[in-house]
């Protein structure tokens, strides 16, 4: 009987430290779930931008509830040399007591060994009960710094479970302490890019200034030579023809005739010449002024095509016009939509020889506007393909044996191509070289 009850009484006290057992594991998974419930507001807060000093204490609070901790210390080897130096210990005055342990810990090996895993590594210490754990704070790109702590518990007596959720932690404070300098550098590189930008946009304000200033004021100095070289030149062309008029009189087959219309010709070609400078100088200070009104295309495109007979004529070049325009009545500036459509059938004239120019106009509703599609052309020289798209640009010819052949300045397609998009449309061009080209201005014409 009395060992039946000593029996019992045993089985009640293994049972009773079952039960202790278990409350304290219950109680432990507890802490660990609360843990780990915290853990997702810390992962949270790295979007808001924690300071390191807010971080390393979230994390330095939840290791204290997982691990039995006499002294925990963070290391951070953000400096020039890269040395690991204590940035934060926990309770200040086991500074000491940490560092030494952590001396030791470099001594043999065991720091260097934790710098090279991503998972706690525990040391027994000299003193009884005693145990210094190591851990990486790292990300995946880099690494932060070091977590060391004296635990009171020997190394043996560590559950795995509990490394493991420190892992967690302190992966986490790595992930903030990342988060938060890849923001810092974020705004330090937006920063710098918005004042750089900032100076560069300054710069090139500055710079258009000062190039529109210097625009104006050759288009300015332009425009004043060309007054100045017209008034003698128009003097020489008048005299001229005073002159042949009387030599024609006296004697029709002087050689004062010849070289008196050399004398014309010349002047002629050079007045254009200003003209075209004038012109584009005129344009570009904005001093072109579009004055739109009612007239008649037809009319307007058959006087052009007499005007230029003559000079095709010495070319033995036909011209020809194909209106298809009903009504007849657009609206658009004249004198701009003449001088646009001259300039192209000048070039046509220039450039062909014993062949034809052919100008067509026709006008097509697009959408609620009307516009009229003017063509000019030729069977002449035409132009490499890859040329096409400089002609448009000032002093630019198709090829250099023009320049010396043809002579001229170069800029009557720019003029053209300048007034077109000052009513509203636009001139462009296609050509073969040794077949033609025709170019075509499209407007708006009401």
């Amino acid at each position: 009987m009395t060992a039946t009850i000593l029996d019992l009484e045993k089985e009640l006290a293994q049972a009773r430290s079952r039960i202790a057992d278990l409350e304290r594991m219950y109680r432990w998974f507890v802490s660990s779930a609360d843990i780990i419930s915290a853990l997702a507001d810390f992962q949270a807060n790295i979007n808001i931008g924690l300071n390191p000093e807010v971080i390393l204490r979230d994390a330095r609070g939840y290791i204290g509830q997982l691990l039995p901790v006499e002294a925990l210390g963070f290391m951070s080897a953000e400096n020039a040399e890269f040395d690991f130096e204590f940035v934060d210990v926990t309770p200040a005055q086991s500074r000491e007591a940490l560092a030494a342990a952590v001396e030791g810990a470099i001594a043999d090996g065991t720091f260097g060994w934790a710098i090279q895993q991503n998972r706690p590594v525990v040391a027994a210490l000299s003193e009884p009960g005693k145990t210094l754990m190591l851990h990486t704070v790292g990300a995946r790109s880099r690494v932060w710094g070091m977590c060391a702590a004296i635990l009171n518990i020997n190394d043996d007596a560590l559950s795995d479970v509990s490394l493991q959720l420190v892992s967690i932690v302190l992966m986490n404070a790595a992930n903030a302490l990342e988060s938060r300098r890849l923001n810092a550098m974020m705004q330090n590189y937006s920063r710098d890019l918005e004042q750089a930008v900032e100076a560069r946009t300054a710069e090139l304000i500055e710079a258009r200034k000062a190039a529109e200033s210097a625009s104006d004021a050759k288009s300015d100095f332009l425009a004043n030579v060309s007054h100045e070289l017209r008034t003698p030149l128009n003097a020489i062309i008048g005299y001229t023809e005073i002159l042949s008029d009387e030599v024609r009189e006296e004697d029709s087959q002087s050689h004062w005739l010849t070289d008196l219309q050399r004398i014309y010709k010349s002047s002629k070609h050079l007045l254009e010449l200003i003209d075209d400078i004038l012109d584009i100088s005129r344009i570009e200070t904005g001093q072109v002024e579009i004055v739109k009104e009612p007239f008649q295309l037809g009319n307007l495109l058959r006087h052009l095509i007499a005007t230029i007979r003559p000079v095709a004529g010495e070319q033995n070049n036909v011209i020809e016009l194909d209106l298809d325009v009903n009504p007849d009545i657009v609206v658009s500036d004249r004198l701009r939509l003449r001088q646009a459509v001259l300039n192209l059938l000048s070039n046509a004239c220039k450039f062909t020889h014993e062949g034809r120019i052919k100008v067509s106009a026709r006008d097509e509703q697009i959408g609620d506007r009307r516009w009229i599609t003017i063509a000019v052309a030729d069977t002449g020289i035409g132009i490499n393909a890859e040329k096409l798209e400089a002609i448009f640009e000032p002093f630019v010819q198709a090829e250099r044996s023009t320049v010396k052949r043809y002579k001229g300045t170069g800029l009557g397609l720019t003029i053209t191509k300048r007034l077109c998009n000052m009513l509203g449309g636009d001139v462009d061009a296609v050509s073969q070289r040794g077949k033609g080209s025709t170019f075509t201005i499209r407007i708006p014409i009401d």
